[in-house]
């Protein structure tokens, strides 16, 4: 019987060790989960120009000197009113069809701003929560304070990552709308669906808590989510949306899951539309 004791706590140490180095790994690998930026290597390769679209082409320093890159793309030399588009943890302004995000709000009157995160296409600098939300900031004040555009002419939109970013934004300055695809409460939330014998939720140090600051957004609020959302459950949205005290708030349920949601669903675009008129 001892010797089957013994062996019993020679299995749990096993056990433990390696669960605590999975718990170990997962701490310290935490920005490489998170964030997934390309970084100057790869090309910025769609350019608007290739959906005959005007654009500019914005480099702007951040107050922690690193340089921001993304592009301008108008509507037209009259069109006021301005989308602030925040993209997911992966890839750069080029990809994920974001040039043919910028087509369909252009189509719609609207100009439209993209950029890339710090450390992400060409923009320099290694991403972090804190960085991510002082870059959306740089952004917003480009556009109220030098391009003098009113902030009830920008629209906040946030996409996967992004959604986090932009209920930081929207949470702490006024705009016209806040719109968010595939939206979570929390990335540590995200993490525990992913994992739920590690303890996410006590260990993660980039939180994005989404859950708390929606309620501090007064603007009218749109939630764009898919119920065959594979990557962030949409559940998260219907949370958000029953937190959210704004007056004015819509979820609207799309399909084609995390990614293809604006190619999939016909009345994708229509419900934004509908939504910001």
């Amino acid at each position: 019987m001892k010797g089957m004791a013994k062996i019993g706590i020679y299995i749990v140490g096993i056990i433990a060790f390696f669960y605590v180095a999975v718990v170990s790994y997962m701490v310290l690998a935490e920005d490489s989960f998170v964030f997934h930026p390309n970084g100057t290597t790869r090309a910025v390769t769609a350019p608007p120009d290739s959906l005959h679209l005007k654009y500019n082409d914005l480099t702007i320093k951040t107050p922690d000197s690193e340089t921001l890159k993304g592009w301008q793309v108008l509507a037209s030399d009259t069109a006021t009113q301005w989308v602030l588009f925040l993209h997911g943890n992966a890839g750069n302004i080029s990809d994920n069809t974001h040039p043919q995000r910028a087509k369909y709000f252009v189509e719609m009157g609207y100009n439209f701003m993209i950029f890339d995160y710090r450390g992400f296409g060409a923009s320099t600098g290694k991403p972090s929560e804190q960085g991510l939300y002082t870059d959306a900031q740089t952004i917003y004040n480009f556009l109220t304070q030098t391009k003098k555009v009113p902030a009830n002419k920008i629209i906040i939109y946030g996409w996967s990552l992004g959604s986090g970013v932009a209920v930081n934004l929207a949470s702490t300055n006024p705009c016209k709308a806040l719109i968010t695809e595939g939206a979570y409460t929390t990335i540590p939330a995200v993490g525990q669906s992913y994992y739920p014998f590690i303890p996410v939720e006590l260990v993660a140090k980039n939180r994005f808590d989404s859950f708390s600051k929606i309620a501090k957004v007064q603007c009218p609020i749109l939630l764009l989510h898919s119920p065959t959302d594979l990557q962030i459950p949409f559940y998260m949205s219907e949370s958000l949306f029953q937190r959210a005290t704004s007056s004015k708030k819509q979820l609207v349920r799309v399909v084609g899951g995390h990614v293809n949601a604006q190619q999939s669903d016909p009345n994708f675009y229509k419900a934004i539309a509908l939504f910001l008129k």
